[in-house]
């Protein structure tokens, strides 16, 4: 019973670590922010930091949108952005 226990505490333990890092590397390295309610208009503002580029999807309910972000040797970020129909994409 006691292995029973601590196998379940660590799997909640990494379940909740999981979606915890994945909710913030969406947010805060790919940038994004929901900015009505369904996911009908986001905004994307990356924070790479040190990172040269990022690749990452972000699921809503009409569909992911796929975003790539690459820093260029002038330390500007090209970003691209597809989503799907119904959503606006704020930059």
């Amino acid at each position: 019973m006691k292995r029973f226990v601590f196998l379940y505490l660590a799997c909640l333990f990494f379940a909740v670590f999981v979606i915890d890092a994945t909710a913030w590397l969406s947010e805060h390295v790919l940038g994004v922010q929901v900015v009505e309610p369904g996911c009908k208009v986001i905004r994307v503002q990356p924070h790479l930091e040190d990172l040269q580029w990022v690749e990452g999807s972000f699921p809503t309910p009409y569909g992911a949108v796929e975003i790539s972000h690459k820093k260029g040797a002038d330390g500007k970020i090209e970003t691209t952005v597809n989503a799907p129909e119904g959503i606006f994409v704020m930059k």
